[in-house]
């Protein structure tokens, strides 16, 4: 329980930076959705476009992020060793070689439910940014110099 509410917080954390990135796509985008609106994209179609976008962000990453863990824990024994031989000579990380293996249990149904968590997270993060993206004036988006 204590390890789902760091890695919740951990989750926040990085799609409120991906808001934000997102946000300032945006802002650099604004001709390009100016133009989109005065072709005759609506509102909603915009939207959509950042919605998705945020969406294989999160796919992406989620993938990733899966791929790494899934190294990370497969030599995990060997990360062990080595920082046990690396850091040998600190006092307070003596707990580290008490450890020679650790163990690991793969659930499918806690990746699952992470991956989907996760990917709904960053789809959330996506729609300030969209709405704010399709409520810019096409006129108004034109005028602005780059």
């Amino acid at each position: 329980t204590m390890m789902f509410f760091v890695l919740l917080f951990v989750l926040l954390m990085a799609a409120f930076s991906f808001s934000c990135a997102l946000s300032f796509n945006i802002i650099r985008k604004t001709r390009e959705i100016g133009l989109l609106q005065a072709l005759g994209a609506t509102p909603n179609e915009i939207a959509l476009c950042f919605c998705f976008q945020g969406l294989l962000v999160g796919l992406l990453g989620n993938v990733g992020g899966f791929a790494i863990g899934r190294l990370v824990l497969e030599f995990r024994d060997s990360i062990l060793s080595t920082l046990n031989f690396c850091l040998s000579g600190c006092s307070g990380l003596g707990l580290l070689n008490r450890y020679p293996h650790l163990p690991v249990r793969y659930e499918g149904g806690d990746i699952l439910s992470i991956f989907l968590f996760a990917n709904a997270i960053c789809l959330f993060a996506g729609l300030i940014p969209a709405w704010r993206g399709s409520k810019i004036a096409p006129a108004q988006a034109l005028r602005i110099e780059n």
